[in-house]
């Protein structure tokens, strides 16, 4: 039987994180250091294992540590809000709590709950059968006592709290959340790593080129493969709007066309005959003027295919 795999969550809670981007300032300040010599020297663990890894995604995905492009080696450095919290800057208990919810399945989980979190035999319940993608059963226990040590660490107070004033909505089409001072959504021209179980699996960051949906998930492709990479393990390195002068990509998997603009909604889709389906994606404002020069525009390409019908049937 196939195993579940639990989506990315941090393997440490954020008061470990920030211990070791103590650590990591202290050898090394806010300069790159190779991910190897960080990870031995220091934090005391074996360079290359799998733990090791892992403390450097969890740091990622709190926002505290970034990588540096390099041609040799993978390389780390903090990033400017790890080094604010390590020198007690004035807005050292703002920045906790952006970094406490930035890791995507802590967004889900207080945007779902907003308020309070409720006991953890409910969340439990969530996890395994409706987060998609869904927890596998020996994760759920470290996760959950990861973000309750995290969100009492960054006094995270919810009370009162409604999930709209926590989190904004920028495209409910897409079904992506984004934390109030923490992480955006992914867009077309973002760099991005792909970063699965700890570890990184593009030799460097990557340009995003499209982003569909197929099945009820969110895929991702990257510049330079035809492979989709699920949305919740996508991390962005660098935000870059898209080049406007060039046409959005079609995925062979679905003929769609890819998000360009988060200003962009779907607005209608629907099934025309047992081959052919449409999806009608529209910005702006919709109205009874809007829908009108649409529909001539959609006679008039009735009459051009009409009218290739009768030149075939010559």
């Amino acid at each position: 039987m196939a195993r579940t795999r639990s989506p990315n969550f941090p393997v440490v809670d954020l008061e470990s994180a920030v211990d070791l981007a103590m650590k990591l300032e202290k050898f090394a300040q806010r300069h790159p250091v190779p991910a190897d010599s960080a990870v031995e020297k220091a934090w005391g663990m074996k360079p290359g294992g799998s733990y090791g890894n892992q403390c450097i995604a969890a740091l990622r995905q709190f926002g505290l540590l970034q990588e540096e492009e390099s041609a040799s080696k993978r390389q780390v450095k903090l990033t400017e809000d790890a080094a604010k919290i390590v020198h007690n800057h004035p807005d050292r208990s703002a920045i906790l709590r952006a970094a406490a919810i930035r890791p995507k399945v802590h967004a889900n989980i207080v945007a779902k709950y907003p308020g309070e979190l409720p006991p953890d035999d409910t969340i439990r319940t969530y996890l395994l059968f409706d987060h998609q993608p869904p927890f596998n059963p020996s994760s759920v226990g470290d996760f959950l006592s990861q973000l309750r040590k995290t969100l009492s660490y960054a006094r995270l107070d919810l009370s009162g709290q409604k999930a709209e004033n926590v989190f904004t909505h920028p495209n409910k089409g897409l079904g992506l959340q984004t934390p109030a001072g923490g992480s955006t959504p992914v867009v077309v021209g973002d760099l991005v790593q792909w970063e699965a179980n700890g570890a990184l699996k593009l030799e460097s960051s990557r340009r995003v080129r499209a982003i569909t949906e197929h099945n009820g998930a969110f895929w991702v492709f990257v510049d330079g493969s035809e492979t989709g990479i699920p949305m919740e393990e996508v991390t962005i390195e660098k935000k870059g709007a898209a080049d406007a002068s060039k046409s959005p990509p079609l995925l062979p998997e679905s003929g769609f066309v890819a998000q360009t603009d988060l200003a962009e909604r779907e607005w209608l889709r629907g099934s025309l005959s047992k081959g052919a389906s449409y999806r009608l994606i529209v910005k702006g404002d919709l109205g009874p003027k809007e829908i009108g020069k649409l529909i001539t525009l959609l006679e008039a390409q009735r009459s051009v295919l009409s009218d290739d019908d009768e030149e075939t049937k010559h």
